[in-house]
């Protein structure tokens, strides 16, 4: 074989060939660049859109519920009040059975407990959330006598919201006497 003198043709080629490599090579530079900056601008997106589901879940909660007593009269030893007879329950936090409400989701909730008494006598009820009393009503009744209290709280999922008698009480049930909640926020 011969060896070839390099020519004019052969290192302007030569030349040519490194320059396009070269602006090649930053094509392929700014795109991957590009590229990872737009994976992570769609990492936030993707974080953003999550955080606005979640938002939105918790707006499209609603919790609610009433509850009164089966029995038009009726005297109730101290202890829990159960209130039997479910005029709603939106979300399925009351227990009819065991009268105590479970917060399914964290949130500001509102409760109102009424009683109306029969008789005369000293009515004496509380407000538990979680095993401890947070509210106190009492009332000393000389005929039929009807008391409202209305008790706001920040609850937790899974916290427990009951009323407990601590005298024996004559009370009206049927659409009377009550105990109702309703979550004004979740959180």
């Amino acid at each position: 074989m011969v060896a070839m003198a390099p020519t004019v043709d052969s290192f302007f080629w030569a030349r040519h060939h490194v320059g396009v490599n070269q602006s090649l090579q930053s094509q392929i530079n700014t795109l991957n660049s590009e590229n990872g900056s737009g994976l992570v601008v769609i990492s936030q997106l993707q974080s953003q859109v999550n955080t606005l589901t979640s938002k939105i879940a918790l707006l499209d909660q609603r919790v609610f519920f009433t509850a009164t007593l089966h029995s038009r009269l009726l005297t109730v030893g101290a202890g829990p009040l159960v209130f039997n007879h479910v005029l709603m329950n939106t979300g399925g936090g009351y227990s009819p059975t065991t009268g105590v409400f479970t917060a399914p989701c964290r949130g500001l909730y509102v409760f109102l407990v009424q009683m109306f008494t029969s008789g005369h006598g000293h009515a004496k009820w509380d407000l538990y959330v979680n095993g401890h009393m947070v509210m106190s009503g009492e009332s000393h009744t000389h005929d039929n006598t009807s008391n409202e209290y209305m008790y706001p709280v920040t609850l937790q999922a899974g916290d427990r919201v009951s009323v407990y008698s601590r005298n024996s009480l004559h009370i009206y049930g049927i659409h009377h006497s009550f105990f109702g909640g309703w979550m004004s926020k979740a959180l």
